[in-house]
């Protein structure tokens, strides 16, 4: 990396902040931090730091802005911290497949050239037979971020550049008081089961597969590294991956706090992922994970914990809901299924299709069928294929009623869908045996 030299006696002042929260997500995250330094400027010699990297106690950082605080006299950069690394294009053939989803995400850093952590984390040694469905123009943190959310990770570096796949910790700080203090006086109710959906589809696995009575979900939908939707198998992955991720949720809980403290004992060496103890104003003992951090230098020696005020927080995760029909999504995906046709026996089989729109004002689900459109007019949400089976979500009616297809312009047999005896609204139709039409 092309560093820019000063000296640390020219700091005049040093903010840096952290997180492993994104949007509501916990899991799944590796988000930029973000640094402000200033530095004094009397020979203008910083002037030529923009898109540079530059070194300190805290690690590296890249210079993506610099400007003028007073013209010949100071200077303020705005940084990221060495995660930004990874904001390189994702290249494929840089990656060999099978291999295993820990060899995936070692590859990808050794790409980036990054130091990183190598133990072993949730789904690390699960198989990826194939490269996993990533859109084009992605960069290599957005593959990271996949693969940390199959493995219940969040990506953190440390003050060494080191990388790691983290996840909460023991570890329990003292804050002996605080200058400013937000907290709830509850935890949350702790993780009780783990969903892995596909989108707006309600196309779950579960685990534990027998809900609890009071379920306390983590919804994670869309990840095609734990669910690639492989047609040519019908075994579901998500029912092995799932585990894992359960093993690593399974009772978390947390307490939504935001607190500016000095009087925090070693407060550099607070991780994401840590714990803190405080007191609230009546006197009640809380702890805390910590999921936000911004540390701000107050002067004299740089490496000194004492010199440092501090940014402490916890917020509310979106991935978790008593309402296991919550679906939240790091990518909104389009849910994806095939379609088999015949066009030359004019025959459609096997209810599989990619589906490309849904046209609420019509009623027609439009699919694409080797370049062909085909239009499906129907009163229900169509959801996807389930072993074997294409679905129709029921609205309001308890009739049976015909799903009418046109393949080319050309009409085609209605086929139907049979309910079961005990079927209610919003119930799910199944189709009994394989959707067949032909034209007439």
């Amino acid at each position: 990396m092309n560093y820019k030299n000063y000296e640390d006696k020219n700091i005049q002042t040093f903010e840096y902040e952290t997180t492993m929260i994104s949007d509501g997500h916990i899991i799944g995250t590796c988000e930029l931090g973000k640094a402000t330094i200033q530095l004094l400027n009397d020979s203008n010699q910083y002037s030529t730091f923009k898109d540079s990297w530059i070194k300190t106690v805290h690690g590296s950082f890249y210079i993506y802005d610099v400007s003028p605080v007073q013209e010949k006299v100071s200077i303020k950069l705005e940084c990221y911290d060495i995660k930004y690394k990874l904001d390189t294009l994702y290249d494929s053939s840089k990656h060999t497949f099978p291999c295993t989803l820990k060899e995936f995400r070692n590859s990808i850093f050794d790409e980036c050239d990054v130091i990183y952590d190598n133990s072993d984390f949730p789904n690390s040694n699960l198989i990826l037979k194939e490269e996993p469905s990533i859109e084009s123009g992605a960069s290599n943190r957005t593959v990271i971020k996949m693969i940390a959310e199959a493995g219940a990770s969040t990506v953190v570096t440390d003050e060494n550049d080191k990388f790691y796949f983290a996840w909460m910790d023991d570890t329990i700080h003292q804050a002996d008081d605080w200058i400013e203090l937000t907290t709830e006086k509850e935890s949350t109710q702790p993780i009780n089961c783990v969903v892995l959906g596909r989108g707006d589809v309600e196309d779950n696995v579960f685990y534990p597969e027998i809900k609890p009575t009071n379920p306390i979900e983590f919804r994670i939908d869309n990840n095609y590294i734990l669910d690639p939707q492989d047609t040519t198998n019908n075994d579901d992955l998500r029912y092995d991956t799932i585990i894992p991720i359960y093993n690593q949720l399974n009772g978390f809980s947390y307490l939504s706090f935001r607190m500016r403290s000095q009087s925090i004992s070693n407060k550099l060496s607070i991780k994401l992922g840590h714990k803190i103890k405080y007191n609230d104003i009546w006197g009640n003992e809380l702890i805390a994970y910590v999921m936000t951090k911004k540390i701000n230098w107050l002067g004299e020696d740089l490496s000194n914990s004492d010199n440092y005020e501090i940014v402490l927080s916890a917020e509310k995760i979106s991935e978790s809901s008593t309402d296991l029909s919550y679906a939240g999504s790091i990518k909104d995906d389009v849910s994806r299924v095939e379609r088999k046709a015949d066009k030359n026996e004019k025959k459609i089989q096997d209810l599989v299709s990619e589906v490309t729109k849904y046209n609420e004002k019509i009623n027609t689900l439009e699919m694409t069928v080797d370049s062909t459109i085909l239009n499906i007019n129907h009163k229900y949400d169509f959801l996807r294929e389930k072993e074997g089976k294409n679905e129709m979500k029921l609205d309001d009616s308890l009739e049976y009623q015909p799903i009418s297809f046109s393949l080319e312009g050309k009409s085609i047999k209605p086929v139907y869908f049979y309910p079961s005896d005990n079927l209610y609204p919003s119930d799910t139709l199944y189709l009994i045996g394989i959707v067949e039409g032909s034209c007439e």
